[in-house]
């Protein structure tokens, strides 16, 4: 959570100086819907429940993102995020280490192994800004759907020779590779700052999984996973936006 805290901070430091370079300072404020671009960083920690959960542990990601936002105030975009967490439950190669968890490698020397959950998700999402009476109408509680694909696997880190039962393409029977359709349905709330100020974005929503194993065989059970997993997880997510601003045809006020 530590490394996720000081990704966040140099993404804003980054995101706000772009963000005050890309818009005009002595912009003040819109009096309705326009039309904007927006570009964001994101970052989240999630909660794994159903399938997932009985793999990993609490989990963080972070992305990027684009989408465009009409005049009516709906929004249509794309995005991209990499997962990533330490707490892993499932340790396929508990069936080829020594009692106390030891690896013998290809020198005959015990090794430990380090594992890590390691993923990628990617959409396409439609949703709405409605206003309720903010001073920005750009502004407001935002509602968002989107649909995509999950990948997810358990990522190992060897420190000096491997064992000869997981050197080179070995390593594929253990490491749980899933992959499969996403859904996913999110509310929260978007902020176009009306001074030139920092623009966010924050949501609550959850990820739904249709996955199954994208491997042939997996080598610890010495057979093949043919189960339909359903990999849900449940995520808080800050966003820090670059908005740009098209030509409007709506009043526009400057101090």
């Amino acid at each position: 959570m530590t490394k996720s805290l000081s990704f966040l901070t140099i993404l804003i430091s980054l995101l706000n100086c772009i963000s005050s370079q890309g818009q005009s300072k002595k912009y003040s404020r819109l009096d309705s819907p326009v039309v904007i671009h927006y570009f964001q960083g994101q970052i989240a920690y999630q909660l794994p429940v159903a399938d997932l959960k009985n793999r990993y542990g609490g989990f963080s990601s972070f992305g990027i993102a684009y989408h465009y936002k009409s005049a009516k105030n709906i929004a249509l975009g794309v995005e991209y995020n990499f997962i990533f967490g330490e707490n892993v439950k499932e340790n396929p190669l508990e069936s080829i280490s020594t009692s106390v968890g030891y690896l013998i490698n290809s020198n005959g020397q015990l090794q430990t192994m380090r594992y890590q959950m390691r993923g990628n998700l990617f959409q396409l999402d439609a949703g709405k800004i409605f206003p309720i009476g903010w001073p920005n109408v750009n502004s407001g509680i935002s509602a968002k759907i989107g649909i995509g694909a999950m990948e997810h696997k358990i990522k190992y880190y060897l420190a000096g020779n491997a064992p000869q039962q997981i050197s080179g393409e070995y390593l594929k029977g253990y490491d749980r590779l899933t992959a499969g359709l996403c859904l996913n349905q999110s509310i929260g709330f978007t902020h176009f700052s009306t001074k030139n100020l920092l623009n966010f974005s924050f949501e609550l929503g959850s990820y739904q999984g249709f996955t199954s194993s994208k491997r042939s065989w997996n080598f610890d059970s010495n057979a093949y996973d043919d189960k339909k997993r359903l990999d849900v997880s449940i995520y808080a997510k800050l966003g820090i936006l670059i908005p740009l601003y098209g030509k409007q045809g709506v009043n526009v006020y400057y101090y």
